[in-house]
C-alpha cells in the first residue's frame, strides 16, 4: 500500500519538537517496516522554488517551499500567511501526485482546504485524524462565527477559530474515515457534527516505549544543578494558560512546608514576555521560590527521555487536551503521575490506578497529591510499575500503528 501523510505545515520536520510531526514519523516509519510505501508531505526549511525530496527512517519526505520570512516569523499574521501559502502550493503539488497514492491521511484540515475536492475526485480514500481538543460544543446547525467565540480555550483570535471550524467541517465531510485520538473527541464528532458512528474510529496517540523508559541518569541532575537528595517534580509542556503551570507554582509553598528538598523542573518552550509567564515569574519572586524552580525551555530530543526518567513525580494539571503525548511519555518512563481530572487524561488509565487525578483549579488538592507521592515511596513504586506496564501493553506505537493500518485496510477494501 502507498500511504501519504500530510503534515500541518506549521513546523518543518526536524526543526523542533512538534507533536503531530512526531506522530506522522512514528506511524509512517512503522508502515515502511511492514512493507508498505510511506510518504510524508510538509513545509520546507528552505524557500527554494522546487520541493525537496529526502528520506528519513525509510519514509519518503516531500518538502514544499514557502517564503523564508514566513518560516521564521512568529506573529499570528505570518503564521496564517504561511498556512495559506503552504495550502496553495500543496494543492498544486497534489493535483498530479495524488493518483499514485492508495490512502491520503491528514491531521489538520486547513492546509487541505483547497485540495480536498481534488483528492475526492481522484477516488483516493481520505483518513482524517482529529486532534483538536475543543470540539465540545453543539456545532451542527449553528453559526460558525458564533461558535468561534466558544472554542477559545487557547485564546486564539476569533477569525482563526472561525477558519479552523470551517476547515474541520470540510475535513469531516470529505473524509472516508475519521480517527479520534480520545473517546470524548469521538463522541463529540458524532454528536455535534452529525458524522455517522461507523465512520469514526477511536485510536489514541502512542509512545515509543523503547525510547521513553525507566533509567538512571545522574548527568541530568548535574546539568540542572539539582542538589543531591532532592525530589524532582517534572512538568513537560509549552508554558501556556491551558497547560496550567501557574497552578503547580502556586502549590509549591504548600509542598515546601512538608519538605524543603524538592526541585520543580518545567520543560517546554515559553515566551518570557507573555502575560502568563510574567504571572508565574512574579509569584515565584514574591514567594522566594527561585531556588526550587527551573525552566529549561526547549531541550533536545536526546535529553528529553533522560529527564523523564530522572523525575520522581510528573505533574500535568492541564485544563484542555486532545490526547497528551507528554502524559504517555511520563507513563512509559515509569513516572508517578498527578494529572488533571479531565476525560482525555483519564484515558491513559487502563486500570484506574496509573495516576492520581485532581481538580486543576484546586491548588491544595494538587499540592497534597504531590506530597503523598513524595512521602509514600511504596505507592510511588507501584504507580511506576503499573504505568510502565500500561504503556507497553496498550500505547506502544507498534500497537497503535497496527490499529491505524486496520482502518486503512477497511476503507481501501470498502471502495
Amino acid at each position: 500500500m502507498r500511504i501519504c501523510h500530510i503534515a500541518p505545515g506549521f513546523v518543518p520536520f526536524g526543526r523542533e519538537a512538534y507533536a503531530v510531526n512526531d506522530i506522522i514519523m512514528e506511524l509512517t516509519s512503522r508502515f515502511v517496516k511492514c512493507g508498505h510505501e510511506a510518504i510524508a508531505i510538509n513545509v520546507s526549511e528552505s524557500s527554494k522554488r522546487k520541493q525537496r525530496v529526502r528520506y528519513e527512517r525509510g519514509v519518503e519526505i516531500f518538502e514544499i517551499p514557502v517564503w523564508d520570512f514566513l518560516l521564521d516569523g512568529n506573529s499570528k499574521s505570518q503564521s496564517m500567511m504561511k498556512e495559506v501559502a503552504y495550502s496553495v502550493k500543496l494543492s498544486r503539488f497534489l493535483k498530479d501526485f495524488i493518483k499514485e497514492c492508495d490512502i491520503v491521511h491528514f491531521h489538520v484540515p486547513f492546509p487541505l482546504m483547497l485540495g480536498l475536492e481534488k483528492i475526492v475526485k481522484k477516488g483516493v480514500p481520505i483518513v482524517y485524524t482529529i486532534h483538536n481538543p475543543n470540539i465540545g460544543v453543539k456545532a451542527k446547525g449553528r453559526n460558525l462565527f458564533e461558535l468561534s467565540k466558544e472554542l477559545n480555550v487557547l485564546k486564539i483570535p476569533r477569525y482563526v477559530n472561525f477558519l479552523s471550524l470551517y476547515a474541520i467541517h470540510l475535513g469531516l465531510e470529505y473524509s472516508t474515515a475519521v480517527i479520534a485520538i480520545s473517546k470524548i473527541l469521538k463522541s463529540n464528532v458524532i454528536k455535534y457534527f452529525g458524522i455517522k458512528a461507523e465512520k469514526v474510529f477511536y485510536i489514541p496517540n502512542g509512545v515509543d516505549t523503547q525510547r521513553f523508559k525507566p533509567g538512571n541518569y545522574p548527568e541530568v541532575r548535574k546539568l540542572f544543578r539539582i542538589p543531591e537528595g532532592y525530589h524532582v517534580v517534572l512538568n513537560v509542556a509549552r508554558i501556556a494558560p491551558y497547560k496550567n503551570q501557574l497552578a503547580i507554582v502556586k502549590a509549591i509553598p504548600w509542598i515546601l512546608e512538608e519538605t524543603a528538598e524538592v526541585m520543580f523542573v518545567f520543560v517546554g518552550p515559553y515566551d518570557k514576555n507573555s502575560d502568563y509567564k510574567q504571572k508565574i515569574d512574579y509569584f515565584i519572586r514574591k514567594n522566594n521560590l527561585e531556588s526550587h524552580v527551573i525552566f529549561t525551555g526547549k531541550i533536545s530530543s536526546e535529553l528529553l527521555p533522560k529527564v523523564y526518567a530522572s523525575a520522581d513525580v510528573f505533574v500535568f494539571p492541564s485544563i484542555s487536551e486532545g490526547m497528551p503525548m507528554a502524559l504517555l511519555e511520563a507513563l512509559s518512563s515509569g513516572n508517578a503521575i498527578v494529572a488533571s481530572d479531565i476525560p482525555q487524561n483519564r484515558e491513559i488509565s487502563i486500570t484506574g490506578r496509573e495516576a492520581i487525578y485532581v481538580n486543576p483549579q484546586n491548588i491544595q488538592e494538587i499540592a497534597e497529591s504531590i506530597i503523598i507521592l513524595i512521602d509514600d515511596k511504596k505507592l510511588q513504586e507501584k504507580m511506576r510499575k503499573r504505568g510502565r506496564k500500561t504503556a507497553v501493553e496498550h500505547f506502544d506505537w507498534d500497537i497503535i500503528s497496527k490499529k491505524v493500518m486496520r482502518v486503512y485496510e477497511e476503507v481501501v477494501g470498502g471502495e
